[in-house]
């Protein structure tokens, strides 16, 4: 029985390319790929059509000896999400949409992250790199996305073995007995969290953010009045203004929802009743 994986993220140029790609490389070099039947593919949900992955990935990955030159970014579709086993997603904000837009798969939607077995890493979102322009802040992201990856894989093998030590069959349901518990996610023990909306870096869509100082006129009077708040990422070291709107919601995080909303009504007209 072929189990297929589907790793989404937003762009599908980085993160889930990246996972894709290093999965296939861990299956083919393991010694189960001529025992159990898996496919692996990835797809974005904001994807724009056939661009390369991300050039210092591919560049990693060459020494590494994985080509990945034939890899284009795609948009994930409904089709992708029904004939797929096992779904991987890179950050919270994508598992909440398929949790609320698509109920039917949240069963087997999995952080990537809630296979990771260290504390500190658990259920923590997956940057996106696009905007990581620091060398030491990149190889941070991209040794982040190999650890995960291989956790993943190590949880698919020993399934695998218990199933063979019990004598039952590799299938997909194996699987479920991990769970989603992802819901206080980044932020721990601190479940209080989960009713506000936290913003996220404009630039690595990370969401390790504290606020500025605000010196100056215009950062005390001014910025808060158009609701713009001074701001400092930990993960991508920038310091930039956010105009947060109601609930804490970015204007990126509008356009983003927009987007979603737009790829959702599209995928409605294409198959109608089953959504």
């Amino acid at each position: 029985m072929k189990i297929v994986f589907l790793i989404l993220c937003r762009g599908n140029i980085s993160r889930s390319p990246l996972i894709e790609y290093y999965l296939k490389h861990l299956y083919l070099n393991s010694d189960v790929d001529d025992k159990i039947d898996l496919d692996f593919t990835s797809g974005g949900i904001e994807s724009k059509k056939d661009i390369l992955i991300d050039i210092r990935i591919a560049q990693r990955f060459s020494l590494m000896g994985i080509d990945v030159s034939q890899h284009r970014s795609r948009q994930a579709t409904f089709g992708d999400l029904k004939s797929a086993d096992i779904i991987l997603v890179t950050d919270k904000q994508q598992y909440n949409r398929i949790k609320n837009y698509f109920p039917q798969f949240s069963i087997n939607t999995h952080h990537i992250n809630t296979f990771n077995k260290s504390s500190q890493i658990e259920a923590r979102d997956l940057v996106d790199p696009a905007n990581l322009e620091e060398e030491a802040a990149f190889e941070k992201f991209f040794l982040e996305a190999l650890m995960a990856t291989e956790s993943v894989f190590n949880y698919i093998v020993e399934v695998y073995r218990e199933a063979e030590e019990k004598g039952v069959d590799f299938v997909p349901e194996l699987f479920f007995k991990k769970g989603n518990d992802i819901e206080t996610g980044f932020y721990g023990k601190y479940t209080f969290l989960k009713r506000r909306k936290i913003p996220m870096c404009p630039f690595c869509q990370s969401r390790r953010l504290r606020r500025n100082t605000r010196n100056g006129f215009i950062k005390r009077r001014l910025l808060p009045f158009f609701k713009g708040y001074p701001y400092h990422c930990g993960y991508c070291k920038r310091d930039f203004i956010l105009f947060i709107g109601s609930h804490g919601i970015t204007k990126d995080s509008k356009r983003s929802d927009a987007k979603w909303n737009k790829f959702i009504e599209n995928e409605r007209r294409l198959h109608g009743e089953e959504i």
